[in-house]
């Protein structure tokens, strides 16, 4: 399941006004002021997206699997290391798609 980067600084604002005790007003006001720029550029990026890195069909030969759910997990997943800025290239993409299909298979 894909986390959404709205969704979840929201769901962490939430929870922080949950916040009691001493320092909690100081620990609120420095949470939403993170959230305000992180939600910023989660809409900015959600807006005007950057390209993809590597299309779906050529990302399944580049690692051999076929198209289906594993398949959109993966480029789900690259999409959110596409925003966090840790990956940028059409290589590192390949790359951790064959990091995250190799770790799959280690767990089972």
């Amino acid at each position: 399941m894909r986390a959404d980067p709205v969704d979840v600084t929201v769901l962490s604002v939430a929870d922080r006004l949950a916040t009691r005790g001493s320092g909690s007003d100081k620990a609120i006001a420095r949470h939403l002021e993170l959230a305000r720029q992180l939600l910023g550029d989660a809409f900015a990026w959600l807006a005007d997206p950057p390209p993809t890195l590597v299309r779906g069909d050529e990302l399944a030969r580049a690692v051999g699997i076929r198209p289906g759910p594993e398949l959109g997990r993966i480029v789900a997943e690259l999409d959110e290391a596409t925003f966090a800025g840790e990956i940028a290239t059409r290589e590192e993409a390949i790359d951790r798609a064959r990091e995250l299909l190799g770790s799959q298979h280690s767990q089972r």
